[in-house]
């Protein structure tokens, strides 16, 4: 039903895997996964359930040939769980959630696509606790990475950091227009909205 009141628009048009939808109410920024994604426009690589699936008749043939009569059941059956459990539980998108004035919240869905999600993990940020949201900037081995962070303030932890899109980790554009719509409808207001890059000095 709220599909069918939503309006869903592509604000990037050299990343379309980052789509905007708004409801009565909230606003979503949903990234698909580019590898399983029709309208990315980067480079599509090979998604491992596709790379598992070439593998998987040949390494049964090889586990059958190598445990042979009773053993060789419970090697195939792993084998098939293990497949059908990585076909089953790819990510197939991330999602910033803007529900004002209660709050963020950040979701992971997984499942097969092409099909409604199967599994989903939810983060909820109420505005009472969240005291920033910036662009931060991390290596791994000698790639840059930029990553979305939202600061919330726990009476019994201190500050907290939540990071967005924790498993796709999409480039700074793709960032900094969710980081602006944050700031515009949640924290500061159209007129005082003042983009925060942790890495650009003020």
């Amino acid at each position: 039903m709220l599909d069918e009141v939503a309006h869903r628009h592509y604000p990037l048009p050299t990343h379309r895997e980052l789509v905007v939808i708004e409801y009565p109410g909230y606003r979503e920024y949903r990234l698909e996964n580019p590898r399983l994604s029709a309208r990315s426009t980067r480079l599509q690589q090979p998604a491992s359930s596709t790379v598992t699936s070439i593998l998987l008749v040949p390494l049964l043939a090889v586990c059958w040939q190598s445990f042979p009569g009773k053993y060789g059941y419970p090697v195939i059956a792993i084998s098939l769980a293990l497949f059908f459990r990585n076909i089953v539980n790819q990510l197939l998108y991330e999602s910033v959630i803007l529900i004002p004035p209660h709050g963020i919240q950040l979701e992971t869905h997984r499942g097969i696509p092409g099909m409604r999600p199967l599994f989903s993990s939810k983060r909820f940020i109420s505005s009472t606790s969240l005291q920033d949201v910036v662009i931060n900037e991390g290596l791994r081995g000698w790639t840059v990475l930029y990553y979305l962070v939202a600061m919330r303030h726990l009476h019994n932890q201190g500050s907290v950091l939540e990071v967005a899109y924790e498993n796709l980790l999409p480039c700074h554009s793709i960032l900094l227009l969710v980081l602006e719509g944050i700031q515009e409808i949640m924290l500061y207001g159209p007129a005082r909205t003042n983009v925060r890059d942790a890495n650009v000095p003020n």
